[in-house]
């Protein structure tokens, strides 16, 4: 997850660069808009792929025991010879 963090980073700095420069600010409100920028960017951006993994695997597990499920059902139902 460590990449996702750098990811969400590096968006949110060039992000708000890009923002901040395109506004007309000066140099060094355009660097800490970018900085501050980075560092939110980064939690939120890690916060939301976590949430996105958890989801996906819970779903994942979800329908993996119902599979089970229905295959132990068939074995049940089969008869036997």
């Amino acid at each position: 997850m460590n990449r996702y963090f750098f990811i969400g980073g590096f968006l949110g700095f060039t992000l708000l660069f890009a923002i901040s420069i395109y506004s007309g600010a000066s140099i060094h409100v355009v660097l800490r808009n970018a900085m501050v920028g980075c560092l939110l960017f980064a939690f939120f951006f890690h916060y939301y792929i976590n949430r996105v993994a958890q989801i996906y695997l819970e779903s994942r597990l979800r329908l993996m025991e119902e599979a089970r499920q229905q295959e132990r059902e068939r074995q049940k139902e089969e008869p036997k010879s």
